[in-house]
């Protein structure tokens, strides 16, 4: 068959290979919040929305920020978020307990419906997870930003209020 023979499928994949080092080499010039997250899924998207809220809002770079804000969070807070943190991985092991469940619905039909309610709480469960968490990570860069701020140094001591956007690049 004309253009099925290795040599064809060789120079497919080499000009695979080429486009996806350029998009690598493109990638590495952009700033990590901008690029797009196509096939993130729902709970991607959400942990994407909080580096764009951080960057819109206050200006960070979240990737960049968040460790440093995570050394001067109070234990409080940093105990909430590692709860938080927890939580998603919890609802993905309950929904791993779907699939043996699923298999022997192959065999005997009321595991099915036992498999496919497992899932569907492990999914609600890492929905809700996901969300907290970000809503919890946003509530520490609006009420942590500031002292991120001062202790870089690009705020003054005395300052007050949230963080700017001016501060926060």
């Amino acid at each position: 068959m004309i253009g099925h023979g290795p040599s064809c499928q060789e120079d497919a994949f080499a000009e695979q290979m080429e486009a996806g080092q350029a998009e690598h080499l493109a990638s590495e010039h952009l700033d990590p919040v901008d690029v797009t997250f196509n096939d993130a899924g729902v709970l991607g998207r959400r942990i994407h929305a909080v580096e764009q809220v951080a960057l819109n809002r206050h200006g960070l770079d979240l990737p960049f920020a968040w460790p440093r804000l995570w050394l001067l969070l109070p234990d409080t807070s940093r105990n909430e978020i590692t709860a938080a943190h927890a939580a998603p991985a919890a609802a993905v092991a309950t929904g791993t307990w779907s699939w043996p469940y699923l298999l022997l619905g192959c065999w005997w039909w009321p595991a099915a419906l036992i498999g496919l309610g497992i899932g569907l709480t492990g999914w609600v469960r890492a929905r809700a997870a996901v969300t907290d968490l970000s809503a919890l990570s946003e509530a520490a860069l609006d009420l942590h930003g500031r002292a991120l701020a001062i202790g870089l140094g690009v705020a003054p001591a005395e300052s007050a209020g949230p963080l700017t956007q001016d501060e926060g690049q």
